[in-house]
């Protein structure tokens, strides 16, 4: 149950960026303007804005945050070097002191940024949160929203999309409920 709610969560999110490209997407547009107007140049649009290289960085981030979750000694010292490791990044970039190229780092924000409702949607699926899945499907509802209508061309991806997240809800929601329901009745014994 809990594997094919992942795979229907990472073709909902494939298939929502089939349907409305990434650059049309209002989402991005916002976040790239207002990067833009902080850095006074085009950011974003000069990355590579792969779907398929967000995708696979959600999985990767959401299965280790899993994967961490099930031992908590090393869960705190993953979380411990990761706050090290982008504190030394950002005091690094307020001295001038730049080891790692700086588009390096707006890539793999940029990829973890498309790759946050498959990150969020995992650690709800496997770690059974409710909130997370539901930031997770308001993330895949909204992040590819964009202006541009759709054609008649499209219908299939747009099929496969609303059948691959009503599956994504209703899996990811149907196995909290009931192992919450297997856990009163093991304790009502």
């Amino acid at each position: 149950m809990q594997a094919v709610a992942t795979f229907s969560l990472l073709l909902s999110l494939g298939l929502a960026y089939v349907i409305n490209p990434i650059a049309d997407s209002l989402f991005f547009q916002a976040i790239d303007s207002s990067v833009s107007a902080m850095y006074g140049n085009e950011v974003l649009t000069e990355l590579n804005n792969s779907i398929v290289a967000g995708i696979l960085l959600g999985l990767f981030i959401g299965t280790v945050y899993v994967f961490l979750g099930m031992n908590k000694r090393v869960y705190d010292y993953t979380i411990f070097s990761v706050f090290v490791v982008i504190m030394s990044v950002f005091i690094a970039s307020i001295r001038n002191y730049d080891p790692v190229p700086y588009e390096f780092t707006q890539q793999l924000f940029l990829w973890t940024w498309i790759g946050l409702p498959i990150a969020l949607g995992i650690v709800g699926i496997w770690n059974n949160s409710v909130g997370n899945q539901v930031f997770s499907a308001f993330l895949i509802l909204v992040m590819p929203l964009g202006l541009s209508g759709s054609t008649n061309e499209q219908i299939y991806p747009i099929l496969g999309f609303v059948f691959s997240f009503m599956l994504y809800l209703e899996l990811s929601y149907g196995h909290v409920r009931y192992s919450r329901l297997a856990r009163v009745m093991n304790y009502s014994r």
